[in-house]
């Protein structure tokens, strides 16, 4: 009887460890990443896939901003908390976005499981550079001084069926104070990172070329007529120089220095003679921001808007120095009653010397007035 009792109990205990480890690993099993977004993300990224994409792209932003390398790795581990969280919300609703688009995955088709795994990566790395330009404490660490820069090139070009160009520019500066960036201070690593900028005394000056050699090696005579120019909205006294193959348009007074601090340009002007009329369709090739800045420029955009009845043939943006094939932008297409409307924007800030052009083209007929230029031999 005693015999039996302990066979009993035992099967008891066996029958007890069995559950609990089963529990248990049911509960390892359904227990969230350290990194969890949506249940659909799981499937496709780890834990260190993740933790590796938000070490790239911090990365890669630190250094395209010149922050050495070894401050990036010093600074890393006390941001990335703060990083992780703020751009939380934002992955989940990027996430939910790709799971629109997503392809059916098997075994059998291993192409599709890594197409979607990209689109998964492509919207992570997206939402980080978001969070780090748009978070106020984790910007301040793209910039080891606070230097001049331009925080938004904003233009807008509306194109007339006379083939003259209205155009307005919205340039947002911050004009610097010249004193090291206080998250990094005079950390010994910053000595082989660059001088200061502080060149924004007065006001900004812009540069409009007036003839040059465009892309179809014909020499072009353009115009510029200045209908109205304005800081923080309100009218600025300004004067222009000639320079080189075009003008220089100096903002700002004399004796009058900037404080540090934003500040919002806004030029308009009129300039013909822009347009290509060429064989088969007509386009604007232009160049948004010009390559003459000397210092970076955070962010671009440019919205044209085409002639009322001109529909789209191709749209095209590039990035780099004067010349520069880069595509760090990107192009969308809308139509607004019988207007059509793209807009073209950078994906990745501007260095130094470096601009946007875009180019778009749309069918013959629309313009009336022929374009002027000569063929260069």
């Amino acid at each position: 009887m005693i015999i039996h009792r302990h066979i009993r109990l035992r099967i008891i205990v066996i029958i007890i460890l069995f559950l609990f480890l089963n529990f248990f690993a049911t509960a390892q099993k359904t227990k969230p990443s350290a990194y969890y977004f949506t249940p659909t993300s799981e499937k496709y990224l780890s834990d260190a896939e993740v933790d590796s994409l938000f070490y790239k792209t911090s990365a890669d932003l630190f250094k395209e901003n010149l922050i050495p390398s070894a401050l990036f790795e010093k600074k890393f581990p006390g941001i990335k908390s703060l990083l992780v969280a703020m751009s939380r919300n934002g992955i989940i609703q990027s996430f939910k976005s790709v799971e629109l688009k997503l392809k059916k995955a098997t075994e059998k088709d291993p192409g599709a499981f890594n197409e979607n795994k990209k689109l998964f990566t492509d919207a992570l790395q997206k939402q980080v550079r978001s969070t780090f330009y748009s978070n106020k404490l984790l910007s301040q660490y793209l910039s080891f001084n606070n230097r001049d820069h331009i925080s938004y090139f904003n233009s807008t070009v509306r194109i007339g069926k006379d083939g003259k160009l209205l155009v307005q520019e919205k340039i947002t500066v911050y004009n610097g104070n010249g004193q090291p960036n206080p998250l990094y201070g005079d950390d010994p690593l910053l000595e082989d990172a660059g001088a200061m900028n502080n060149e924004i005394k007065r006001g900004i000056v812009r540069a409009f070329p007036l003839y040059y050699i465009n892309k179809y090696h014909l020499f072009q005579n353009t115009t510029f007529k200045l209908k109205d120019l304005l800081r923080d909205g309100q009218k600025e006294n300004y004067h222009t120089e000639k320079h080189e193959n075009g003008i220089l348009l100096y903002t700002g007074s004399q004796d009058i220095f900037l404080d540090a601090g934003k500040y919002t340009y806004s030029i308009t002007y009129e300039t013909d003679h822009q347009l290509k009329l060429l064989k088969d369709f007509d386009e604007l090739y232009w160049n948004v921001t010009g390559n003459g800045w000397s210092f970076r420029i955070d962010s671009a955009m440019c919205t044209v808007i085409l002639p009322r009845g001109a529909n789209v043939l191709s749209s095209k943006c590039y990035t780099g120095v004067q010349g520069g094939t880069g595509e760090d932008c990107n192009t969308t297409t809308d139509v607004s009653g019988d207007s059509t409307i793209i807009v073209f924007k950078t994906t990745r800030p501007l260095m130094p010397g470096q601009g946007i052009t875009i180019a778009v083209s749309w069918p013959k007929g629309i313009i009336s007035k022929p374009s002027s230029f000569s063929q260069v031999m």
